[in-house]
């Protein structure tokens, strides 16, 4: 611990580093487009390549992008290779989109990192192509459940 003299008063400094991690994930809706934005920090990073065992440049980073419309949902993939960004998607069927930020190592073992907020997207023209490779996904009953993880990392 540093003690620093300052006007007279003492200030002691535990950390030279902010205390809080955020990984943020999000979408926001516009009449035209939605747009996606993503930042992963430096302890979440460490922690996927201690759990997945492999550098985190040699891991598939992806956001997975769900829409459902009705009883369908159909899914699309951005693979990113920047630990920050924001992605404009326009063109987008009608629907509730949500997002996940996946990372994934050679023998094929996922973590989701974060998950995003859910984003109902209405799109009136009719007469636009959806430029996007949707796959349907199969719904599957899930062997695990959702919880809260948390982790502490001193440096």
């Amino acid at each position: 611990m540093k003690n620093k003299q300052t006007d007279k008063q003492s200030i002691y400094r535990i950390r030279e580093k902010n205390s809080v991690y955020v990984d943020r994930l999000c979408l926001i809706g516009y009449l035209d487009s939605l747009v996606l934005s993503w930042n992963i920090v430096d302890t979440t990073k460490n922690l996927v390549m201690s759990i997945l065992k492999e550098e985190y440049k040699d891991l598939l980073v992806r956001i997975l992008l769900y829409c459902k419309n009705g009883e369908h949902l159909k899914m699309t993939d951005f693979p990113i290779s920047k630990d920050a960004g924001v992605i404009t998607l326009k063109n987008l069927p009608t629907g509730l989109y949500y997002c996940e930020l996946v990372v994934t190592n050679s023998q094929n073992d996922s973590i989701t990192i974060k998950h995003s907020n859910e984003v109902n997207y209405l799109f009136n023209n009719t007469d636009q192509h959806h430029t996007y490779r949707w796959l349907e996904v199969i719904d599957m009953d899930k062997t695990w459940k959702p919880s809260f993880s948390g982790y502490t990392n001193y440096e």
